[in-house]
């Protein structure tokens, strides 16, 4: 009888991007001997030799060498003779947020792996993450490296110092992501960006760089090898929005940390980002903002304080 976990189902769980914190390390742990648990955090339980024995969910299964195993919050699980040695195994527990979402093996093919959105554009606030699909059971392409990833997790706890869980957290995301990739490319998804996709970047990295300068359709044509209504087909497929409003929103934010952060007129200030008419400038800022740029001034910092973290 086989009696190794099927791999049934895959997790997805959403890893920290720069500035939000989604996901927290919270402790790890290396052992010989599997005892009964049942946490609040999720936790990765990886096998580096020997077979291990494993009870949860009301079955069994039979870890090996090299195998992953996800266990959800509050997921009792425990061996099946407590208390013996069987074989080393490494654990770390984390929690995330949003929490995870659960879906069958046959749903894979459903995946959206690259998510092209508007969180591309600078102008976007970041409140969302993509999906980092993580299998339940399985056993990684690379196996030493993510038991290498086990070791240095584990030191850091031992001799914690410094940026301790910091570091610990960029640890346990690599070693997620070790598991994830080799998974993916096991179940031979289909992970490539669309061409369209890496032309939609290279748009905006050139929009982010030149918007206070004048941008004929020739310029963007030449630069990105393409003909300006392609561009333009691109630009409102994945942004939205069409590319003069971008080039109007990435003014508005620089003309907004001007007015808050520097006493230049509002003449000085239209002409720094790109409006050689001030009036122009006005109807364009108050046509985003709701409001003109001196009333914004006069009242937005303000308004920035009374809503700034930890005020009243």
């Amino acid at each position: 009888m086989d009696r190794r976990m099927p791999c049934d189902a895959v997790q997805n769980v959403s890893i920290s991007q720069a500035g939000r914190q989604v996901c927290r390390f919270v402790r790890c742990e290396s052992s010989y001997v599997f005892r009964g648990a049942s946490q609040s955090e999720l936790r990765v339980d990886c096998s580096s030799r020997g077979e291990r024995a494993f009870g949860g969910r009301g079955r069994a299964a039979g870890v090996v060498g090299g195998h992953c195993l996800l266990l959800k919050p509050w997921e009792t699980h425990g061996g099946w003779k407590p208390g013996e040695r069987q074989g080393r195994f490494f654990w770390a527990q984390f929690s995330c947020d949003p929490v995870m979402d659960e879906f069958l093996l046959h749903q894979a093919s459903e995946l959206t792996i690259i998510h092209a959105s508007q969180l591309e554009l600078r102008t976007i606030e970041r409140s969302s993450d993509d999906p980092l699909v993580i299998p339940r059971l399985f056993r990684p392409k690379r196996i030493y490296k993510m038991l290498g990833l086990f070791e240095e997790l584990l030191e850091t706890c031992k001799k914690p110092k410094g940026n301790f869980r910091f570091h610990a957290t960029i640890l346990l995301a690599e070693t997620l992501r070790l598991i994830s990739d080799d998974w993916l490319e096991h179940t031979k998804l289909d992970t490539a960006a669309p061409t369209s996709y890496r032309t939609y970047r290279r748009m905006i990295s050139y929009l982010n760089d030149y918007y206070t300068e004048d941008i004929p359709k020739q310029n963007l044509e030449h630069f990105m090898d393409r003909k300006y209504e392609y561009l333009c087909h691109v630009f409102k497929k994945y942004a939205n929005t069409n590319i003069q409003q971008y080039v109007h929103q990435l003014r508005t934010q620089r003309a907004k940390y001007l007015l808050h952060h520097t006493s230049k007129s509002v003449k000085s200030i239209a002409q720094e980002v790109g409006y050689p008419d001030p009036f122009h400038f006005s109807r364009i800022f108050k046509k985003i903002e709701g409001v003109a740029p001196q009333h914004y001034r006069d009242n937005g910092v303000h308004n920035h304080q009374q809503h700034a973290p930890g005020s009243p």
